[in-house]
């Protein structure tokens, strides 16, 4: 072989390889991967992480959280797959980004809602079965959804999946997330006021919440308490109410728990007039809004914390400080009001685009339905013409059999008419003959004697 055909066949071998990995690649995506670690100690290391950075460095929360959901989608683990990109639908809300928060609770609730993927776990909680799991994880995205909808003012679709979340831990025993939904439905229900309802959802989320095993997520069920108590003008109830919540989320380190309580615990203590100590909770609010910036599960952020900090110094007569939160707050509330403006008109685009993809998408099932119909129309049009046309040569050749038979029975009858006839006249012979015989026999009697 030339050198020129050596060459030939080394490039054709090469570019033949190089599709190979190329197919290969596609067919595998890439995951994340350290030497010395199993995807499983991978997945738990990244967890460390996701809470060790969330929720003070959001950028590293998405960073950590995206790599688990990578690792669980290359292994296959669905469920885990289902919980980081709820996850990630969480950080994205409490961060304002809505469109990337809506995208990613579709995606988790397709994954969740599926019964068979209930087996595909990595870590599977002790005692819980696998089908409880799965329900528990759906309630929690319900839940958190419901507060994405309350964030984006849908707050009709936000009752509707409190419900959700109640209907779901009701079937599953779930203590606390039925715990979690009165809390949600005592909030909607403030901002309606109608507070009856308050009540009923709220007294019923207290006594509920006594019987819940894990407490991390407690505090701000208290700091919901403590609100609606100080929106009721009781504020020494609200005040205990928020201290429980800040030592409990101490006890627990969940730091954005300890923020919003120690909130809490300004705003009560200045609307007992205690404005020393409505001070001091104030700016250790204000320290842990200055790292998480926002939450928006429960529409606070950075601005409160200096419109709060501005009516206690107004109030104490500093107008220099006051004038300073004041500038402060009305700056950030209207950074804070632009950024949620183009994150809704983000939002609703979004929603319009997934509206005319559900469109299509039902109109793509509807042109489907038809052309189903009408190949079962074809289908038993033919079949039906296949049986006429079956009766039709049935009927035919029965036809035909009977007319042979008919002139078969006619032959046959007219054969026997024949027989008969001819035994007739066989008779009639054999009595003749007869008779003859016997006429002949006197005249022979009569020759003779004569």
């Amino acid at each position: 072989m030339s050198d020129w055909g050596i060459y030939r066949l080394l490039f054709i071998t090469l570019f033949f390889y190089g599709v190979l990995l190329k197919t290969q690649a596609q067919r595998s995506p890439l995951k994340p991967s350290e030497p010395g670690l199993t995807d499983s100690m991978l997945y738990q290391k990244y967890s460390t992480k996701l809470l060790q950075y969330y929720p003070a460095h959001i950028d590293s929360s998405i960073y950590y959280a995206t790599r688990r959901l990578e690792l669980a989608i290359a292994n296959g683990k669905k469920m885990e797959e289902g919980i980081n990109l709820a996850s990630l639908a969480f950080i994205y809300m409490n961060s304002g980004q809505y469109s990337l928060s809506l995208e990613s609770y579709l995606a988790a609730s397709e994954v969740l809602l599926d019964p068979g993927n209930e087996l595909h776990f990595w870590n599977l909680s002790h005692g819980i079965n696998p089908r409880d799991q799965r329900l528990r994880i759906l309630a929690n995205l319900y839940f958190n959804f419901g507060h994405l909808m309350g964030a984006t003012g849908n707050h009709d679709v936000q009752k509707e999946y409190y419900h959700k979340v109640i209907n779901i831990a009701r079937e599953n025993n779930d203590i606390e997330h039925l715990s979690y939904a009165h809390d949600g439905l005592a909030i909607y229900y403030l901002y309606k006021e109608q507070l009856d309802s308050v009540f009923f959802y709220s007294d019923r989320s207290i006594a509920l919440s006594d019987h819940i095993e894990s407490q991390r997520n407690v505090p701000y069920s208290k700091y919901i308490h403590g609100l609606i108590l100080l929106k009721l003008g009781k504020s020494g109830d609200a005040e205990t109410h928020f201290s429980e919540g800040l030592n409990l989320a101490e006890t627990v380190d969940n730091f954005p728990g300890i923020v919003i309580n120690q909130y809490g615990l300004s705003k009560s203590a200045y609307e007992k007039g205690m404005l020393d100590k409505s001070l001091h909770h104030g700016y250790q609010a204000l320290k842990g809004f200055e790292i998480i910036n926002s939450f928006d599960a429960l529409n606070l952020h950075i601005g409160h914390a200096y419109e709060n900090l501005y009516n206690i110094y107004k109030s104490i007569q500093q107008q220099d400080s006051a004038t300073q939160y004041l500038l402060l707050a009305k700056e950030t509330n209207d950074s804070i009001h632009k950024v949620k403006l183009r994150n809704l008109a983000d939002f609703q685009h979004f929603q319009l685009s997934e509206q005319f993809k559900l469109n299509q998408l039902e109109k793509e099932q509807v042109i489907f339905r038809n052309k189903i119909r009408n190949y079962f129309l074809l289908t038993f049009l033919g079949i039906a013409f296949a049986i006429l046309g079956f009766l039709f040569y049935f009927f035919k050749q029965k036809s035909k059999a009977n007319l042979k038979l008919t002139e078969t029975l006619l032959h046959l009858k007219n054969t026997q008419d024949q027989l008969i006839q001819q035994e007739k006249l066989a008779s009639l012979g054999q009595l003749t003959a007869g008779i003859a015989h016997e006429i002949q026999n006197p005249l022979n009697f009569v020759n003779n004697f004569s």
